[in-house]
């Protein structure tokens, strides 16, 4: 700090301390916003479920139990288990307690594949939106249920957003820079 003081006094510019010390700030703060971390938004992931993920089981569940690490606060949940026709075999609306959903079945499911489709959102309001399938008893072999995956978005974004953010501000730098030096030279 008494460097930057010592700098403003002994500028041969005549410009006001105010603009010479936002200029030489400027590159500091963006670095400092570069470099301090930041916590980790508490995106929401899949423990476990039951049925399993690819689970083939004998006799048909009365219900999916999906286990996610972080308790659910946003209650705003969908579940929906389809069957290769795309007919749902739910009943009623899912569950949730803390960080178990539960969503109630039909009764006696037949032999086929099935598809859990779900969408959590995180405490931060990012969503996560996957889906799996398990077997009841042993299915025609004539279809498959394709499993989707469907990334929720995140990592890559914040690198580039942050990247983005840190040449904004240092072109905003360089052109206070630049204004000031102008003035100086008129």
């Amino acid at each position: 700090m008494r460097l930057l003081l010592l700098l403003v006094t002994m500028s041969p510019y005549k410009v006001p301390a105010s603009r010479f010390l936002a200029a030489a700030f400027a590159p500091l703060v963006a670095i400092a916003i570069w470099v301090v971390p930041v916590p980790a938004a508490a995106h929401v992931e899949l423990d476990s479920a039951s049925p399993a993920l690819n689970a083939q089981l004998d006799v048909a569940p009365s219900e999916v139990v999906l286990r996610f690490a972080h308790e659910l606060t946003i209650p705003a949940v969908e579940v929906t288990v389809t069957d290769r026709a795309k007919r749902a075999v739910t009943v009623g609306a899912a569950t949730v307690d803390g960080a178990v959903v539960t969503q109630p079945l039909k009764q006696n499911l037949l032999p086929e594949v099935y598809q859990v489709s779900y969408r959590v959102i995180s405490d931060d309001g990012h969503a996560l939106t996957n889906s799996y399938t398990f077997t009841v008893g042993s299915p025609p072999a004539l279809s498959s249920v394709e499993v989707k995956k469907v990334s929720n978005g995140s990592g890559v974004w914040w690198f580039f957003g942050g990247a983005v953010l840190f040449i904004l501000v240092g072109v905003v730098a360089a052109v206070v820079v630049m204004s000031v030096r102008r003035r100086h030279w008129r």
